[in-house]
């Protein structure tokens, strides 16, 4: 009985207002950080919304992957991002609407064209705007590099959707060479 009355005095004798703030301070970082991490896993389920871990760079494998000419969806619902190869060459298109910048464009393989879900601004495979349809600017292109050797084949692709490496066609920032990746034969 005797050592539970000297702990009982030691704890007594701890000036916790000493303590207090740094304590009530780490709960808040805390409490911060798990609030983050649970508004980061929830996903916003509106039709053609847009994906909310967007912005980050991300791996894409082998540059070899992407020859055959088509529009890749493979990164739309995690990263943002559609992989279009056409013409010797692949971008990285953002996904999301330039009329309409939380929502994600559709493709329609049947027309080969991308479509914005609510004004139904219409843009080419290449991420031109169409005429005729409620577009005023393409889409933006991202910025798309090699870890390897241009001529390399089998070279993998990083992407970068963050919006200050993004390049529009209206200031003339698709001539830029990480706004495209050339394949090997291209060169």
């Amino acid at each position: 009985m005797r050592g539970g009355a000297r702990l009982v005095r030691a704890v007594c004798r701890i000036d916790y207002r000493r303590y207090a703030a740094p304590v009530l301070g780490l709960l808040a970082l805390l409490l911060l950080v798990v609030l983050a991490s649970v508004l980061d896993l929830v996903d916003d389920v509106r039709p053609g919304a847009r994906a909310n871990n967007a912005g980050m760079a991300f791996h894409i494998g082998p540059a070899s992957q992407y020859r055959e000419t088509g529009v890749y969806h493979d990164f739309v619902g995690s990263q943002g991002v559609y992989l279009v190869s056409d013409h010797g060459m692949l971008v990285a298109l953002d996904a999301k609407s330039p009329e309409a910048p939380d929502r994600t464009l559709l493709f329609d393989r049947s027309t080969q064209q991308f479509r914005c879900p609510r004004t139904n601004a219409r843009y080419t495979r290449d991420g031109l705007p169409l005429s005729g349809s409620h577009a005023t600017r393409a889409m933006e292109r991202c910025y798309l590099r090699g870890l390897g050797p241009d001529d390399d084949p089998d070279t993998h692709l990083i992407v970068d959707p963050n919006p200050d490496r993004r390049y529009r066609f209206e200031d003339n920032r698709w001539s830029n060479p990480f706004s495209a990746r050339l394949f090997a034969d291209q060169l």
